[in-house]
């Protein structure tokens, strides 16, 4: 405070200017850090939804092709329905 009561009229006005910039910088960088974290939530969310279709679509397909094999199908037709390999089939 003493050392701006020292200062002109025109370097004060500087000095204003000065805090008025960093703090609309503050400002800006804010907002774009909380769009940028909003925008990675967004995109998580979307590509963890599309993560669990996945899995929920590959465990229906096991969970199908559990059935068949109850139902005493072959390996082969049981491949031919669901897509899955041997081995997968074998491991059910």
């Amino acid at each position: 405070v003493v050392e701006q009561s020292a200062y002109t009229p025109e370097q004060l006005l500087g000095y204003e200017k000065f805090w008025d910039i960093i703090s609309t910088e503050k400002t800006y960088y804010g907002s774009a850090l909380k769009r940028g974290l909003a925008q990675g939530r967004a995109e998580g969310l979307e590509q963890g939804r599309a993560e669990g279709r996945e899995q929920g679509r590959a465990e229906g397909i096991k969970e199908t092709a559990r059935k068949l094999k109850s139902m005493g199908l072959s390996t082969v037709d049981i491949r031919k329905a669901t897509g899955l390999s041997e081995e997968e089939i074998s491991e059910l």
